[in-house]
């Protein structure tokens, strides 16, 4: 008696931890799952009121940005400021610079646990666009929101400790309520079971010492003890029917080795028709590999009569004093076009970006270069301007796109200059492209008039002469927008025309091949690994530098 009171105490000993460790992991898993569950309806509701405040402020702060106001822009700065959530502000333009910007003092701030729950959620960005001047939405700047991490741990700790404390106290509550009853409605009746299965004989199991439950005789545990009794009376009968059951498993596993022996037959005959229209694939997978070998073969051959459609750079030998040309398309072939030539003691060089690039946009400099011929030899038209607009009218009509019924738009933007060694003068027009001049380390750019020409949807551009006086040394740059639009950096921007003329600032002084060279190389750092997004052109030139070499110059060409 006195081993199954030890055995009764160890036992309830042994339930009471197991449930209070049961109830302690159940509230735990409860507790994580609704700290994980306000933790996450936390971030979406802190994200969701950045998002509506970054809203209401966005039409001002684009005002602020497109009007380059610092002052409209500092009072919406401190205005938001005003919320505790936020730590920092800054309001940028469309070249990166810091119209205003201002961040909140804080005396506590947050471990790294809030870090960690809350880094990802500390800066927000909204892009600011705004009207253009011909009605099209523009991106003008940048508004950036800091929220801390500590103000946000804080909340998302005070919002939590109530919950928490609550849950775990009512675990232990109702595991100690659970340990009692489960003692005395189960286990103490239980263990009289158990002593009477331990006291019975194996030899005649029939014959066992049933107990009496009293009031337990009407439910499971009664039918418990019945069962159990019924059992043991059935023993000798199982162990009877043990023998053909043995009869029946052996007649099974034949009938299962019977099928498996079909099912290794039927899979080879699969296996084999699966080879067979594997072979197909590979003789079809082959017949690709031809017709693309044959498609890459005529496109190499099209860059071959593309390229020598180009004009040779030294074309303007005796007319220039150093003339580079950098002409990359994106695929085998590209849509950049470029032509230099002179004309009646004229240097006249032609940079142009056709819609679209590899074969589509080659076809588009097909008819560029045919438009461009006629102009200059029948023509005879040597204003930058006039050669623009003759070339707008000429694209429409030789691509049909003069009227209102054709399916197709397409176009190119183009830049043209014009050398006068006689008065030293160049003249340069430009639609969407621009020309960058480098006065001895200072790099300005004289844009083109935005549109495009030969576009259906498009009215006619109006292109406008600059002159530019030429002093000695003086090199100019046409290019083509796939020279500045690289994709770089961390996060990922375009390179832009603002870094461009940095980098030839940085290496003026330099000969034009060193030059581009060096161009070439700070785009692929740049993008550091990240594929190229459009042709690329790029034509440098610098004049002569005295009138006595335009006295030898070569007869002008027709």
């Amino acid at each position: 008696m006195a081993g199954g009171t030890r055995r009764n105490r160890s036992l309830v000993a042994k339930l009471a931890v197991a449930t209070l460790l049961a109830a302690l992991a159940l509230s735990l898993l409860s507790s994580a799952y609704v700290i994980a569950s306000d933790w996450h309806a936390f971030r979406a509701e802190t994200g969701e009121q950045i998002d509506r405040l970054q809203r209401l402020v966005e039409p001002p702060a684009a005002e602020a940005a497109f009007q380059l106001s610092a002052a409209q822009a500092d009072s919406l700065v401190q205005g938001l400021l005003v919320f505790d959530k936020i730590r920092r502000v800054e309001i940028l333009d469309d070249f990166g610079n810091t119209l205003a910007e201002d961040a909140q003092e804080r005396t506590q701030t947050g471990g790294e646990w809030a870090h960690w729950l809350f880094g990802d959620l500390q800066t927000h960005e909204r892009e600011l666009r705004h009207p253009g001047t011909r009605g099209n939405i523009q991106g003008v700047g940048v508004l950036r929101v800091e929220l801390d991490p500590g103000v946000l741990g804080r909340a998302f700790v005070n919002r939590l400790q109530t919950g928490v404390v609550t849950s775990v106290t009512q675990a232990v509550i109702v595991s100690l309520v659970v340990v009692v009853l489960f003692y005395l409605l189960m286990l103490r009746p239980m263990l009289k079971i158990s002593r009477a299965v331990a006291d019975t004989d194996p030899e005649q199991p029939a014959h066992w010492p049933m107990p009496r439950l009293g009031h337990h005789e009407n439910d499971e545990l009664g039918a418990l003890g019945r069962s159990l009794d019924r059992l043991l009376r059935a023993f000798q009968a199982g162990l009877d029917a043990r023998d053909g059951a043995r009869g029946e498993l052996k007649a099974l596993n034949a009938d299962l080795e019977r099928r498996v022996e079909d099912r290794t037959r039927q899979l080879e005959a699969e296996k084999s028709e699966t080879e067979r229209a594997l072979a197909k694939v590979d003789e079809a997978n082959r017949e690709l590999e031809r017709s693309n070998r044959l498609v890459v073969e005529s496109i190499r051959y099209a860059r071959r009569i593309q390229t020598a459609m180009l004009p040779d750079k030294h074309s303007l030998d005796g007319h220039m004093d150093e003339v580079q040309i950098y002409w990359e398309p994106l695929h085998l072939v590209g849509g950049d076009y470029f032509w230099v030539e002179a004309i009646d003691g004229h240097s006249i060089l032609v940079v142009a970006d056709c819609t679209g690039h590899g074969v589509p946009g080659a076809f588009i400099t097909l008819v560029v270069a045919s438009a461009l011929d006629r102009i200059l030899h029948e023509h005879r038209l040597l204003e930058p301007s006039a050669i623009l607009r003759e070339m707008d009218r000429l694209v429409r009509s030789r691509l049909r796109q003069d009227g209102y019924d054709s399916d197709s738009d397409d176009g190119l933007e183009a830049a043209v200059c014009v050398y006068r060694p006689e008065d030293r003068k160049l003249a340069f027009a430009g639609v969407g492209l621009p020309l960058l001049i480098d006065r001895g380390g200072e790099v300005e750019e004289i844009r083109g008039v935005r549109g495009g020409l030969g576009y259906r949807s498009l009215e006619p551009a109006q292109p406008v002469d600059h002159e530019v006086d030429v002093e000695p040394g003086t090199e100019f740059f046409l290019i083509t927008d796939g020279v500045h639009d690289h994709v770089g950096g961390e996060p990922p921007r375009l390179f832009g025309r603002r870094r461009l003329r940095q980098v030839l600032t940085d290496k003026s002084g330099r000969d034009l091949s060193a030059k581009i060279d060096a161009v070439v190389r700070v785009l692929e750092d740049y993008r550091d690994g990240e594929p190229r997004r459009d042709d690329m052109t790029l034509v440098a030139f610098r004049p002569l530098s005295s009138r006595a070499g335009n006295e030898a110059l070569p007869p002008p060409s027709d």
